[in-house]
């Protein structure tokens, strides 16, 4: 488990620096309900989602920022919790103050519920200053160890000082009994970049409007390799003739947020997958939502994939969706991809284009290939043979041998398909074989 710092840093001089920059956030209650969350993002979602990412980003003289945001992020799970309690009475006190304003006949005794709102906020903010230093020498203690032992970290974990990802600084210790360690490692609650964040709530979060999607459990959960997703999209600006419909107008991407026309991920910690069809638009900007999905593969709706797992682990995922303007142009593909591989098998219509990516547990992107349509100018001009069969990556050495024959069902080369090919009007050859000998003609 490897991470962009050689040793997490806890010396006492970025202990204090954090407490710093929490007092220097919390040092205003009025702006407390927006100031100290903003200030202390780092500590609520967890040091390794926000802070490896810009340690990765950060050119070597910058990265001292980046080192402040951790040691901000160490003390700050403790001072967030604190000063959200004081932000909450805080309201609550102003809250009751405003209705004593508007019930008070007496504006002097408005002006005395003020004062004493005033006063009870500067003894919360020394109680605050207290406890703030109280738990500052006390994490400095145990973080300034040359090294803290496994106590000392599930210790600080517990009293949120420091968020599970940065715990896992100490792969030494086994921290597997803590929850919230636990939770980080199946990367969802705690993920461990904030681009695998991204990529988790992109596909895994909330549905996408006007889209229909499908959720299902593919298999056991296993080694985390991060999450394979993979997108049909169309690259020109013009979808389709006669649809009048918009394509995608990008090019190849792993950013997570990237429009497309249907995709999948699958979460190869969890063995959880997710399925979408998306909405589609007309050129004159009229939304129109994904036809909803049906167990049958019927020509005019999308279909829910047929998902499965074979003995060595390869999940082959069966496509059959249609655009919400017509079902002309359904797009029908056969797609393999394999847990522990590095490539994405596709046999199917060669349209549109298509992307395989893996955003790895550290959020880099490892590239598991990519096809481009055979017509450039969209579905209208794409001609015979309308098929491909594609080894993307390391495919060749996993996936299974590409189908063969001529018929509904299969994918073939077009010089094997007669359906495909030139049939001039040739004399047959003379064949040796004499045929079915003539029956008698019945006679009665």
């Amino acid at each position: 488990m490897g991470y962009p710092w050689p040793l997490f840093p806890r010396t006492p001089e970025q202990i204090w620096a954090a407490a710093d920059r929490i007092e220097d956030s919390a040092g205003d209650y009025e702006n407390l309900s927006t100031n100290v969350w903003k200030a202390h993002k780092p500590a609520s979602e967890g040091v390794a989602g926000t802070i490896s990412g810009p340690i990765n980003q950060y050119p070597p003289d910058e990265r001292r920022h980046a080192f402040s945001l951790i040691c901000a992020a160490l003390v700050g799970g403790a001072a967030t919790r604190h000063f959200g309690d004081a932000v909450l009475i805080f309201n609550q006190e102003v809250e009751e103050l405003n209705s004593q304003f508007e019930n008070a006949r007496d504006h002097d005794y408005y002006g005395h519920g003020r004062s004493t709102v005033e006063h009870n906020l500067n003894d919360r903010y020394l109680d605050l200053e207290g406890k703030l230093d109280d738990e500052a020498r006390d994490k400095k203690t145990l973080l300034a160890k040359d090294t803290p032992s496994e106590a000392d970290i599930k210790l600080l974990i517990d009293r949120g000082a420091m968020p599970p990802g940065a715990a896992a600084a100490f792969p030494q210790y086994d921290l597997s009994d803590v929850p919230e360690f636990a939770a980080w490692q199946k990367g969802y609650e705690f993920p461990r970049t904030g681009d695998l964040r991204r990529t988790l709530m992109t596909f895994f979060g909330p549905g996408v409007l006007g889209a229909q999607q499908y959720d299902t459990q593919v298999g056991e959960p296993g080694p985390d390799r991060g999450i394979i997703f993979g997108r049909f999209f169309i690259s020109k600006n013009d979808a389709a003739w006669p649809a009048d419909l918009l394509g995608d107008n990008r090019d190849f991407t792993s950013d997570p947020d990237a429009d497309y026309r249907i995709a999948f991920a699958y979460n190869t910690a969890t063995g959880e997958m997710t399925y979408r069809v998306g909405g589609s638009t007309e050129t004159d900007g009229t939304g129109m939502d994904a036809r909803d999905f049906s167990d049958y593969e019927l020509p005019w709706t999308n279909t829910r994939p047929d998902v499965s797992v074979d003995e060595d682990g390869l999940i082959t995922i069966d496509v059959h969706a249609v655009n919400p303007q017509t079902p002309a142009g359904a797009v029908d593909e056969k797609i393999i991809i394999s847990p522990t591989g590095d490539g994405a098998y596709i046999s199917g219509n060669d349209y549109p284009d298509v992307e395989f990516y893996r955003r790895n547990p550290d959020g880099t992107v490892t590239d598991l290939g990519t096809d481009t349509m055979s017509s450039l100018d969209g579905m209208a001009t794409l001609l015979p043979p309308f098929n491909r069969t594609e080894y993307l990556g390391d495919a060749e050495d996993w996936a299974p041998p590409p189908p063969t024959g001529c018929g509904t069902d299969m994918i073939v080369p077009r010089d094997e398909c007669p359906i495909y090919q030139d049939q001039p009007d040739v004399p047959r050859e003379p064949s040796d074989d004499p045929g079915p000998s003539p029956q008698p003609t019945p006679t009665g």
